[in-house]
């Protein structure tokens, strides 16, 4: 197995958030600078290479892209209320409550804004662009570093008929 790595300088996203804890309590609403890379195993496909990495590379900074300098927003957090209409967002969790302008935030299919749910959602958006092309990749990892030195990691595995 040969394996790739793409990390660049501008894969990065800037993004408010909160977090939610297991006893109720949340997180003042605050910001950090995320780094991402990947790395992408696999055999080698008969151009001698694991995957075409301009392709990947590409696709994950459009993805960031819909992600930096937003206030991003749990969509599947079982206590959150996010109510949208067509200027605005009003968010609440037990006795706090935001408004975002409707072009301030984005909504993802996670339950948590945690770096670990990060990782994931990036992985999910970026596997059709890896697994479709090269069906010879193994395996990708999606790392996501937040300011502080903190980082998580997701691995996607290809299924196996």
């Amino acid at each position: 197995m040969h394996s790739i790595r793409i990390a660049n300088a501008d894969l990065k996203f800037s993004a408010g958030h909160f977090i939610t804890f297991e006893n109720g309590a949340c997180e003042n609403l605050h910001g950090h600078d995320y780094s991402v890379s990947v790395e992408i195993v696999g055999a080698l496909n008969e151009s001698a290479y694991v995957v075409d990495f301009t392709k990947v590379y590409n696709r994950l900074k459009a993805i960031l892209e819909t992600m930096d300098h937003h206030v991003l927003l749990p969509g599947r957090h079982p206590a959150l209320k996010i109510a949208e209409s067509a200027t605005e967002c009003e968010i609440s969790y037990g006795n706090r409550r935001w408004i975002l302008p409707r072009d301030d935030y984005r909504i993802l299919p996670i339950a948590n804004t945690t770096t670990e749910a990060f990782a994931e959602f990036i992985a999910d958006e970026l596997q059709e662009a890896i697994f479709m092309k090269s069906p010879e990749i193994e395996s990708f990892t999606v790392e996501v570093g937040e300011s502080g030195g903190f980082s998580a990691k997701f691995t996607w595995r290809q299924a196996r008929g």
